[in-house]
């Protein structure tokens, strides 16, 4: 259980053997927020007509809207972004094996990425993109992608990592879920977080020490201070 998280969406994408993990925990009824998560695509270890064939397969589950259910859901794909390619080199070398939960680390420079946008905007799959520098190169490619291949009406994503912080504001807009999410009003999702205090009176410096009380998915208390450790109340 995490104090305080209602929903996650997993820009850095998730290997197929992480996000299998988690359906086990969803089908035993344990997973006790709403994770949204691309597929992480292995760049450095493949050609790239080895990968458009992998986007062939991915599309099967995770082309538009994805599949799943309001408590995980499969949609698009991460291609690397801008780390350090000889880093992804490295790391591609003991493929399938990965010291993360994605193949966040398969960078490659902005040609390749075009291509590959390309390949994968034309079976349908989103394509996110975490940076950590070089922001304009991504957004460029992006725009070369869909001269291409039309994007702009499907919610591509790059987040370069100094926004990690304000782009959890709007979690409802990356997840396709503004209908259901982001605001706490009748017929919406019954998910929010209650503070031991006021983070708009708090001080500053000490908002980062405010303990979580309660956290609440779908209507349902999944954590509650006190009892953090324990295993959740039963559905």
């Amino acid at each position: 259980t995490m104090a305080g998280t209602t929903a996650t969406f997993e820009g850095h994408g998730l290997t197929p053997a992480v996000t299998r993990a988690y359906g086990d925990v969803h089908a035993a009824g344990d997973l006790t927020l709403r994770m949204h998560t691309p597929l992480s695509v292995p760049s450095s270890a493949f050609g790239d007509a080895r990968l458009e064939d992998l986007f062939y397969q991915y599309a099967g589950v995770a082309a538009g809207r994805g599949a799943g259910d309001d408590r995980l859901r499969v949609e698009g794909i991460t291609l690397g972004g801008t780390a350090d390619t000889r880093v992804a080199g490295i790391i591609a070398a003991g493929y399938p094996y990965e010291p993360w939960a994605g193949h966040f680390y398969q960078a490659m420079d902005q040609a390749r990425f075009v291509r590959l946008g390309i390949a994968a905007a034309r079976v349908g799959l989103r394509v996110s993109c975490i940076v950590s520098r070089d922001l304009e190169h991504a957004i460029s490619a992006y725009e070369a992608i869909d001269r291409e291949v039309p994007i702009r009406d499907r919610r591509w994503v790059v987040i370069h990592v100094n926004q990690a912080t304000p782009a959890t504001q709007s979690g409802h807009r990356l997840t396709w879920n503004e209908d259901r999410r982001g605001s706490i009003e009748v017929g919406k999702d019954a998910d929010l977080v209650v503070l031991e205090d006021n983070p708009l009176t708090y001080a500053e410096d000490r908002i980062k020490d405010l303990v979580v009380d309660v956290t609440i998915v779908g209507g349902e208390i999944v954590h509650e201070r006190g009892y953090r450790l324990q295993s959740p109340p039963a559905r």
